[in-house]
């Protein structure tokens, strides 16, 4: 298992706000391409006789696929990302677990932390150090 450095679980937040971000501009641009409402594609004939050209049309679509492909691709890096962590934590015993996720996944500051476990300030910053220890080692190939 790759290391998960002290910089990796404090940009977990941002990755799941990103990650939340991205689906939801996923979802927008999906529905206007997969359900439009006014959108219609024709060469037929309109008003005047003038021919409206579809292509631009069609360029808009192309461009809005490849858009949402992109941002399919870049999901799936970021839940991978989100997976590497919280599989990284999962390995570790429950008192580091719980220091790593609230710390972390939740957000909580060190003091927050002190209170919602039963240890001391000083108890959490070692279970702390000893998660990242732990971790730092898996990397090498120890554990």
């Amino acid at each position: 298992m790759e290391m998960v450095a002290k910089n990796t679980l404090r940009a977990f937040r941002s990755i799941v706000r990103e990650a939340e971000q991205i689906r939801d501009s996923l979802t927008e641009l999906e529905t206007r391409v997969y359900y439009p409402s006014s959108v219609q594609i024709s060469d037929m004939p309109h008003a005047q006789g003038m021919v409206v050209s579809g292509s631009a049309q069609e360029k808009m679509l192309d461009a809005i696929s490849d858009v949402i492909d992109r941002y399919r691709l870049k999901y799936a890096e970021l839940m991978r990302e989100r997976l590497e962590i919280e599989n990284a934590i999962d390995s570790l015993d429950s008192d580091c677990r719980i220091v790593l996720r609230l710390k972390y996944i939740d957000g909580h500051t060190w003091e927050e932390v002190e209170d919602l476990t039963p240890y001391s300030l000083r108890t959490v910053h070692r279970i702390h150090g000893r998660a990242l220890r732990i971790l730092g080692g898996m990397k090498d190939g120890g554990r």
